[in-house]
């Protein structure tokens, strides 16, 4: 199992000290992220200037407990 995030370094908060995520997709498998538990939808790249994007694949031993991870994502940059 995979936990698949997409992270544009160049949208950084200073006040927040957070980066802006993309996308936070979990519990996939085979690689196949329609198969898993979004965390936070995709939303588009913002095109106006150069960006910097960054895929972040991190692998999982158990299936992770959506509750479990809700205090962290829920001060997500958006």
């Amino acid at each position: 199992m995979y936990t698949l995030m997409l992270v544009d370094t160049t949208m950084y908060d200073s006040t927040k000290k957070k980066y802006f995520v993309h996308w936070l997709v979990t519990n996939t498998e085979s690689g196949d992220t329609r198969n898993g538990q979004t965390i936070l939808e995709y939303t588009g790249p913002t095109p106006l200037e150069e960006r910097t994007y960054f895929f972040f694949l991190y692998e999982q031993d158990t299936m992770i407990n959506l509750l479990s991870v809700e205090k962290y994502t829920s001060s997500c940059q958006r």
